[in-house]
């Protein structure tokens, strides 16, 4: 669940089944269903020794406290679809004054699912949710004249007209002290230096590299008409870009007009004119693990 509005709303329904549970209360209330501010938040939370945020609420706000009692007495007697729906009603307005239009296709594939879910349960609704993290996928196509900003794993399956890829340049380096071995045993490889910490580690590398190497795989393919891949010295070996440049038949380099991203021309890459004509099988990931 990488979307902030059904991270929100799982957070509510944490507090509506358990009114003890601070952090999804602190969460709920700082979400756009009832946009608390840090100041608002420290308000209540502050000095409150053995009382709960939920206790201290009554206080502070009594419409907030009417309307979030009158959710928990709804999350008793109605199904999940009866309880969100009611959220939403007001909520999704809300949601998009803070997060953009956009949210409304998240906020309706997340009602697909508690639509689909046919346990009348709110706690087995949210374990699920848990166990399980389905995917909610939002509709790209959509045609609005807009950009979006989205890391590889939330665009697979994703497709635009135009896209760009940034920071190609530098190969992601796992800086973790622990680390899982093949049995999902975790070792402290930090300063160790012994055998099997290095053989390790040499593993988690080449996994984390393979892993690099599959989302260039899903980056390249994203772009329906136009694909630009941006970068700057200096460029790491085995990067995106180095893998990407190395084998120079696709692609030739060629100065261009971004604007308005950018006010100078800019080197980009482009599809060779040739190409595939000049194409020879090669296995461009045939290069070392760095």
């Amino acid at each position: 669940m990488d979307y902030v509005a059904v991270q929100d709303l799982i957070a509510l329904a944490k507090f509506l089944l358990l009114q003890a549970n601070d952090l999804a209360l602190a969460n709920a209330l700082k979400s756009p269903l009832f946009n608390f501010t840090e100041d608002d938040l420290f308000n209540i939370a502050y000095d409150r020794k053995e009382h709960s945020l939920w206790e201290r609420i009554r206080d502070y706000s009594v419409v907030i406290y009417s309307e979030l009692n009158y959710l928990i007495n709804l999350s008793r007697i109605e199904s999940p679809s009866a309880l969100f729906t009611h959220i939403l009603r007001t909520g999704k307005k809300k949601f998009a004054a803070r997060l953009g239009l956009e949210c409304f296709e998240v906020l309706d594939e997340f009602m697909n699912l508690v639509l689909q879910f046919e346990n009348p349960s709110l706690q087995a609704f949210v374990q699920w949710i848990k166990e399980n993290n389905p995917e909610i996928k939002n509709d790209m196509q959509s045609e609005r004249n807009d950009v979006r900003i989205m890391t590889i794993h939330k665009s697979k399956g994703l497709q635009a007209p135009i896209v760009f890829l940034v920071d190609t340049n530098i190969v992601p380096r796992n800086s973790e002290s622990i680390i899982f071995d093949g049995t999902e045993v975790p070792f402290w490889c930090g300063k160790n230096n012994n055998a099997y910490c290095d053989q390790v580690k040499r593993e988690k590398k080449l996994e984390d590299y393979n892993e690099y190497l599959r989302l260039l795989y899903v980056a390249l393919t994203h772009a329906e008409d136009e694909l630009y891949i941006l970068s700057k010295e200096p460029v790491q070996k085995g990067s995106w870009y180095n893998l990407i440049t190395q084998y120079r038949e696709p692609y030739e380099k060629k100065q261009a007009y971004l604007q308005p991203i950018f006010k100078e021309k800019v080197e980009v890459l482009c599809m060779n004119a040739n190409y595939p004509y000049i194409y020879k099988k090669r296995d461009y990931f045939d290069v070392p693990v760095i």
